[in-house]
């Protein structure tokens, strides 16, 4: 499982790309994700970035985000859906490279779980972390990449969750790897 994102990590750090005269984005834009609908699938997510310190080697950005899971069986659980704000920060390292943590609070929803056949409703708190590289692909385009991990902490309507569908082997909530491609849209 982190044998990936170790490889994604080695590749950020050797790429020979931009030096941080070349990258310089405006103060705001807005980010899609260009990967989830396609990998997993029916994911989307939009997100507003901004600077933080304009002026500081060390960009820092605040991201406010929407998020939605269109309905899709998992053979474990159920047919699933959720939607979720998303609050975090990016912070760059007088580089492309970058580095960035949020939490994502919303609803999901569990539709026909595989063993009690009830629905859940529930609550949830995601956090993830992830490290990346951005490109400057046009005067208003970035593109980056992030690979790195993610967990829901919490649920106020937690449901069984298995290792495979033999339905034997209960594991609940796991850490989980996490990769996307997201575009950018300077204002």
């Amino acid at each position: 499982m982190f044998k990936p994102i170790l490889v994604l990590c080695v590749l950020f750090t050797s790429l020979k790309g931009q030096s941080k005269d070349a990258y310089d984005p405006p103060l705001t834009g807005i980010r899609v994700n260009v990967l989830w609908p396609f990998y997993p699938g029916d994911l989307y997510r939009i997100a507003m970035r901004h600077s933080l310190n304009e002026h500081s080697p060390y960009r820092t950005e605040g991201i406010v985000g929407l998020g939605i899971s269109l309905p899709k069986n998992r053979d474990t659980e159920g047919r699933f859906s959720e939607q979720h704000v998303m609050v975090g920060v990016r912070q760059f390292f007088a580089s492309p490279l970058n580095a960035e943590f949020g939490i994502l609070i919303g609803p999901s929803k569990l539709e026909n779980h595989v063993s009690t056949k009830r629905d859940y409703k529930s609550q949830d708190i995601n956090l993830q972390g992830a490290i990346g590289y951005e490109w400057m692909v046009a005067s208003n385009w970035s593109l980056d990449l992030q690979a790195g991990l993610a967990k829901t902490v919490a649920k106020s309507d937690p449901w069984p969750i298995y290792k495979n569908d033999s339905l034997k082997e209960e594991v609940g909530e796991e850490i989980f790897p996490i990769g996307s491609i997201n575009v950018t849209y300077w204002l």
